[in-house]
């Protein structure tokens, strides 16, 4: 804007004296004469009353009384102030004075990236040091806060209010009726007993279900789909079968899903009648894929996997153990965690509830009793194990549900971000400078209305990410 003033104030010079400038650049006095002439615009047009006091000396009150404010050699408003004596430069003791305008704004914006995007605090100090702008603490928290670059790297994401929890886990259901996998690792083994033995990566998979906690720990030697399959065909054929299963977005549960997919397919190219074709229908549970990048909506496995690596870190350390060693050690982990609470217990709570509870009727990792010998009838044996079983799932909605009423994060409810917006996509493997820009196309609204999941449009590509993984730029209001 400065710029311009000062092209146009050199035109008229031309024409008034006619004479031609050659000169290609700006000069020093040509934009100081530009800049006064833009300041003296906009405090006329703000400051007529303090103006007209000034001019006529009278002493009637106006709203820039206080800064004892006088016109400088230029017709510019400067501040007056009590520093009069101080040995500092004459633009410090008396900035000029500024209203809340669109030109204060491009000066702090200017400034903002002059002094490279120093923060609200010392632009603060930097602006006071020569102008005096009405309102500027809210216009520089508005400057810098709406700073791309300074937004960016302040790498803050959107948020919502915690969604309720679905069906699944608060429906009474067989232990791993609906599961969720996940793995973890690697961890090296060794393949040998020798002195110098071969040292092999290794990986933990782990099941858990969905109703009552309770984990299953399967040992696998790398990542693939089918050693994914073979992990849940160990799973399935000890703990039964699933009605849905839930994981993340990983390849190898990809690879996995589309491996049973193509079996099926294969395997119905080949019945030809209808009653295999039912039977076929049923092969493998329903597949639910979170969205990527999105492990938060994925707690339930992800805190499982929390507590076994703080068990492996404290017991092996760096220790290598062979492949029998560790599986041995992981069951004894899966055990451990198994006999855990389900909820917060009194201190004369002798049995609480656990997820083994629902496995084998008592904590894995309790003391076996004495056999009584007594006479029973088997009728009162099957009702002693069915009133025990419905006492577990009792219990299991008197203590357990109830506890997960509260919300411990995310507990306001934030507006829905909606279709257009512009957005930055975080990437934790990048630096965010290099975060990938995109633009919203499709919101995914959860059973409540709350939006959570958004499909973004960006150059490289279309990504389904959670809200906590994108950042509303500034600029898209």
């Amino acid at each position: 804007m400065i710029n311009v003033i000062a092209y146009v104030f050199r035109f008229i010079s031309q024409l008034r004296h006619n004479r031609e400038i050659h000169a290609i650049h700006l000069e020093h006095k040509e934009l100081q004469k530009a800049r006064y002439a833009l300041f003296r615009a906009i405090q006329q047009e703000s400051f007529e009353d303090t103006f007209r006091r000034l001019k006529t000396n009278s002493h009637k009150r106006d709203k820039l009384m206080q800064l004892s404010p006088s016109i400088d050699s230029e017709g510019v408003l400067r501040v007056g102030g009590r520093i009069e004596r101080a040995t500092l430069s004459y633009n410090i003791k008396h900035p000029i004075i500024l209203p809340k305008h669109h030109v204060s704004r491009l000066i702090v914006e200017d400034l903002h990236k002059m002094y490279l995007h120093v923060g609200v605090n010392e632009l603060f100090v930097i602006v006071r040091q020569r102008y005096w702008i009405i309102g500027a603490r809210n216009i520089i928290r508005s400057v810098v806060y709406q700073c791309k670059q300074c937004f960016i790297l302040r790498k803050q994401t959107s948020a919502q209010r915690m969604a309720d929890l679905p069906a699944v886990r608060l429906e009474p259901a067989r232990a791993f009726l609906n599961s969720g996998c996940d793995f973890a690792g690697p961890i090296n083994i060794k393949m040998t007993n020798c002195k110098r033995p071969r040292i092999c990566k290794s990986y933990i998979c782990l099941f858990v279900c969905l109703s009552t906690k309770a984990i299953h720990i399967e040992l696998v030697t790398d990542l693939t789909g089918e050693a994914f399959i073979a992990a849940f065909k160990r799973f399935t054929s000890r703990r039964g079968k699933c009605s849905n299963l839930y994981s993340d977005n990983g390849t190898n549960f990809h690879g996995a899903h589309r491996l049973l997919t193509d079996m099926h397919k294969s395997l119905l190219k080949e019945s030809f009648n209808h009653e295999t074709y039912s039977h076929l229908a049923k092969y493998g549970p329903p597949w639910h894929f979170i969205p990527p990048s999105s492990p938060h909506l994925g707690g339930i496995w992800e805190s499982n996997v929390k507590s076994i690596k703080h068990h492996l870190r404290r017991v092996i350390g760096e220790t290598l153990l062979s492949f029998e060693e560790l599986y041995t050690l992981l069951t004894q982990i899966e055990a451990i965690l198994n006999s855990r609470p389900l909820s917060s217990i009194s201190d004369v709570d002798q049995n609480p509830l656990t997820p083994s509870h629902f496995l084998i009727g008592e904590p894995l990792t309790a003391i076996p009793e004495p056999t009584i010998s007594t006479k029973f009838s088997l009728k009162s044996s099957w009702n002693h194990i069915r009133n025990m079983a419905q006492g577990f799932w009792k219990r299991w909605s008197l203590e357990y549900i109830t506890s997960l009423k509260h919300r411990t994060k995310w507990t306001t409810a934030q507006p829905n971000i909606t279709a257009g917006k512009l957005v930055v996509i975080k990437d934790p493997s990048v630096p965010p400078t290099k975060w990938m820009l995109g633009k919203i196309e499709e919101v995914h609204a959860g059973t409540d209305g709350c939006v959570r999941v958004v499909t973004v449009r960006t150059g490289k590509g279309t990504y389904k990410r959670p809200i906590t993984k994108i950042a509303l730029l500034p600029t898209s209001g």
